[in-house]
């Protein structure tokens, strides 16, 4: 069941991608990978929203697609309730280049995430 999910949740975040990316040729798109940790809390699975120019494009997971966006300047920024917002800035040259990030959330102090509430 585990899988059946984990894949749902990878094809959902490809075509949300997919939908939002339309680019004419190669040379004009760059790859991009994300991989972001923590993905679980003891036995409790996490899912971090992952925006890309300010869009929802999905929660990241431990499938990690191969993303083509359009060459140029792109903000990334992932979520997730108790931990810091993460962001970046990241410059995507064009085929063959890949970008490739590796983010580590940072867990909020116990008293920071009440209060919030």
């Amino acid at each position: 069941m585990r899988n059946v999910f984990s894949l749902v949740v990878g094809v959902s975040f490809a075509l949300v991608l997919c939908s939002c990316v339309t680019v004419p040729t190669k040379q004009a798109e760059g790859n991009f990978e994300i991989s972001v940790s923590p993905l679980a809390d003891g036995e409790k699975p996490l899912y971090p929203s992952v925006y890309v120019d300010k869009k929802f494009i999905g929660h990241a997971t431990a499938h990690k697609p191969i993303l083509y966006l359009r060459r140029g300047r792109h903000t990334v920024r992932v979520e997730l309730e108790g931990y810091e917002t993460w962001e970046k800035t990241i410059v995507l040259l064009g085929e063959p280049s890949q970008q490739v990030l590796h983010v580590q959330l940072k867990k909020l102090p116990a008293n920071h995430a009440n209060s919030a509430n």
